[in-house]
């Protein structure tokens, strides 16, 4: 997918899903970023 393409469904799931913005900082903390493309950060994550 386009880098545009998903920077504008992860700003429409944390305006439709207010609790997405939790599952971010989650995901964040365990090493993933994203939500449309979920991708590794290169760091450990904690567990």
């Amino acid at each position: 997918m386009e880098p545009p393409f998903v920077q504008l469904m992860d700003a429409l799931a944390f305006d439709a899903a207010p609790p997405a913005r939790r599952l971010i900082e989650l995901l964040k903390e365990r090493g993933w970023t994203g939500w449309t493309e979920l991708e590794r950060t290169g760091r450990p994550g904690r567990r």
